[in-house]
């Protein structure tokens, strides 16, 4: 579990450098309000193609708006889906067909090149 809050801090740490403007007043606040809710029970995990997976994104999604990135996902949307075959064992023969997603925002700052940022945040 410390390891996911560890990629957690890393991922919303990238968010801090947005412009001052766009931030509240209390950034490590809202910092920790965030791994609470992605740490909680009350997404069950995260797992892939869950409801709490379903869960994670949306705030995910609400939180990157509210710092000003723009959603850089398939349609114009804030995810991109994929499909896969989750195993419970990976040496079993037959899985499950799945699709998860994963969050896309955009900070367009002008420059000559870009970096997304992407949530990938449904792991156990």
């Amino acid at each position: 579990m410390q390891r996911i809050g560890t990629l957690i801090i890393a991922l919303f740490g990238f968010l801090t450098l947005l412009p001052a403007q766009q931030m509240t007043e209390d950034p490590l606040l809202d910092l920790r309000v965030d791994v609470v809710y992605l740490s909680s029970d009350l997404l069950e995990g995260r797992e892939t193609g869950k409801e709490g997976e379903t869960m994670a994104a949306q705030y995910i999604a609400r939180r990157f708006q509210d710092l000003g990135l723009a959603p850089k996902g398939a349609g114009g949307s804030w995810y991109q889906s994929f499909d896969f075959n989750y195993k419970a064992h990976p040496h079993a023969e037959e899985g499950e067909a799945r699709t998860g997603k994963n969050v896309l925002g955009y900070l367009d700052n002008g420059a000559e090149q870009t970096v997304i940022i992407g949530a990938h945040y449904d792991h156990l």
